[in-house]
């Protein structure tokens, strides 16, 4: 994990906008600690903090090409990075270890035609100082954040995270994924585009468990490209368990030498994260003791998840683009109440402590109901202009829905209503229309 922070098409002058992209670019500081870096040109201005995991003595950021005319800021890994290296390295003298680097070697030979070759989570902005173009892309499932914004003047920022661009950029959007945009073209152009996506082309197509087994392990195998120590979040259940169990399994070699040397760190440490005595925590402890990782438990406290969201900026409404209002015109049954981080896309914590759902029924098509049940919280009340999320499920449990409210002066104000899909405890919550 690293934060970009980047200025393109310059409306001002450079000198101007520099000192706000060092005030920008320190606000993703906690992405990347071990290093910062910045380049800037009258038309250009790159920023970039680093967490250094591949080639950490000389593959600070931004890069710049072996003319020195091509500058790239990245936040991601380029797991293919050697076999690229090997396939076009030729034409290109590289000056870092960088997996990273790699795409400027690919953008000097190919231009804009390389994204597909790349296998890789990523997020980047190119400058290219001989053209005056920009070049910038984001990975095919969004894996990396990207964010995009324009000042009241037209200058355009991507930034790692919205929070960068905040005070700064008069229109902010999502960056879309398998995307990338350049000074040529007005619009964002989609560069990932798979067969897979109509169904007609796999309609035939039989399942292997074998196939799915030797997929999952390279793509597990590929990620733990390091040369650092690194370890593994276990939650105990299924996906954390499996993703874990295969990473010691290939933790013993380095995955650079193709399993020719020894790992430079073979013993795997796993960290599980939860309140004292969570289920979690006790099943996340029963399967690193199988697997043999060596374990760390952290716990907190429900007040100290509600002190640590209290400092980050707890935002539910996005930018306009998710279009359909859902309406809700039935009693459902209140399950649980939580705080979410739209950054990270995570609840924080639980708040069911403070309050005895049981099997009530409410109208909540009533805000006034909800803000009887807010307003009796006095936790809550302590959050003020901070946002809640209050889970809802109909009749039989089967259709969960989120509901977002705005705790201001102690009331309840309902933003918006939307479903969600669940996964495990981890809730997706689409882009709201806003209050």
């Amino acid at each position: 994990m690293c934060g970009i922070v980047c200025a393109f098409d310059l409306k001002d002058r450079s000198e101007n906008i520099r000192p706000n992209i060092l005030k920008m670019v320190k606000k993703v500081r906690h992405r990347g600690p071990d290093w910062s870096g910045i380049f800037s040109s009258e038309n250009a201005i790159m920023a970039h903090e680093r967490l250094a995991i591949v080639d950490p003595t000389s593959g600070k950021q931004p890069i710049y090409s072996d003319d020195n005319n091509k500058i790239i800021a990245v936040n991601g890994e380029i797991y293919n990075h050697l076999k690229l290296r090997d396939k076009y390295g030729s034409d290109y003298k590289f000056k870092t270890n960088s997996d990273c680097e790699i795409i400027l070697a690919l953008y000097k030979k190919k231009g804009y035609d390389f994204l597909n070759e790349l296998n890789g989570i990523f997020a980047f902005a190119l400058y290219d100082s001989e053209t005056d173009n920009f070049f910038i892309a984001r990975d095919h499932m969004g894996i990396i954040p990207l964010y995009i914004g324009w000042d009241n003047k037209g200058t355009l920022y991507v930034a790692s995270e919205l929070k960068s661009l905040e005070g700064v950029c008069s229109k902010i959007e999502l960056f879309p994924p398998g995307h990338y945009l350049d000074s040529k073209n007005e619009n964002y152009i989609k560069w990932y585009d798979p067969k897979w996506v109509d169904y007609n082309n796999v309609s035939n197509n039989k399942t292997s468990i074998k196939d799915l087994h030797d997929s999952l392990s390279a793509s597990v195998k590929r990620q733990l490209m390091s040369d650092v120590p690194y370890g593994v979040l276990l939650s105990g259940g299924l996906d954390s368990s499996i993703t874990s169990a295969l990473a010691k399994r290939f933790s013993s070699k380095r995955i650079e030498s193709n399993d020719t040397q020894e790992a430079w760190w073979p013993t795997l440490h796993s960290f599980s994260v939860g309140l004292k005595g969570s289920p979690d925590l006790k099943a996340a402890k029963i399967v690193s003791e199988h697997i043999g990782t060596v374990h760390h438990e952290i716990i907190f406290t429900i007040q100290e998840g509600i002190d640590a969201a209290a400092q980050d900026d707890i935002v539910v409404v996005s930018p306009a683009t998710y279009q359909e209002n859902i309406v809700i015109d039935k009693t459902l049954t209140l399950t649980s109440l939580a705080l979410f981080n739209t950054e990270t896309e995570t609840i924080i914590d639980s708040l069911d402590t403070w309050f005895d759902w049981g099997t009530t029924q409410y109208d909540i098509t009533n805000d006034s109901i909800l803000t009887t049940i807010i307003d009796g919280s006095q936790p809550v009340n302590d959050s003020l202009g901070s946002t809640i999320l209050i889970k809802a499920a109909d009749d039989d449990c089967i259709s969960p829905k989120i509901l977002g409210f705005t705790i201001t002066g102690g009331k309840g104000t309902l933003i918006d209503r939307a479903y969600v899909d669940q996964f495990g405890d981890t809730y997706y919550v689409p882009q709201y229309l806003g209050g």
